[in-house]
């Protein structure tokens, strides 16, 4: 993580995280990953591949011993390297318009936030679901406690269905 920070969102404080955006030196790394700061936090849902966008969720497990549940990010990294996307990911201050106002200043520079961390009660959110409608996208976070949230998100310009038909015949 290059940055974690706090901001207050419609009247809640929210964790939300900034990564790298160095690119990988593929000639003498395989790959990437990333280092996630909380104890025990571990990526235990499947991602979600689109238009070189790979969405995934964290698990936080409650750190009380006998107590149950936990918290989650979600993350959008571009999936050629594991950096953050360049534009603004999620609609941070929740007004259904992805811009400057949804990103962060890291080391001085404007940087877009790539991982969200789920509403307070919510729990711990699982895969979430997209509803598409152009380049900009809606989320929906299905919480442990059985609470939905709805998060517009930019999954990228890119083809999506069926591209083209060609009917065979003999």
């Amino acid at each position: 993580m290059t940055s974690t920070a706090v901001s207050t969102i419609t009247g809640q404080q929210r964790a939300v995280r900034v990564t790298s955006n160095t690119p990988i030196n593929w000639a003498t790394q395989r790959g990437f990953y990333l280092d996630l700061p909380e104890p025990g936090e571990r990526q235990v849902s499947d991602s979600i591949l689109r238009n070189g966008r790979l969405v995934f969720s964290t698990l936080i497990p409650n750190t009380e011993p006998c107590s149950f549940g936990g918290r989650s990010f979600v993350f959008a990294l571009d999936v050629r390297g594991g950096i953050r996307p360049d534009a603004p990911f999620f609609d941070v201050n929740l007004d259904r318009i992805l811009g400057s106002a949804d990103m962060l200043t890291v080391n001085g520079q404007p940087a877009s936030i790539n991982a969200v961390e789920s509403p307070g009660g919510m729990g711990i959110v699982g895969t979430p679901g997209i509803q598409i409608s152009g380049t900009v996208d809606t989320s929906y976070w299905s919480g442990s406690d059985g609470q939905v949230a709805a998060v517009v998100q930019d999954l990228g310009a890119g083809p999506i269905g069926r591209q083209a038909w060609r009917r065979i015949t003999q």
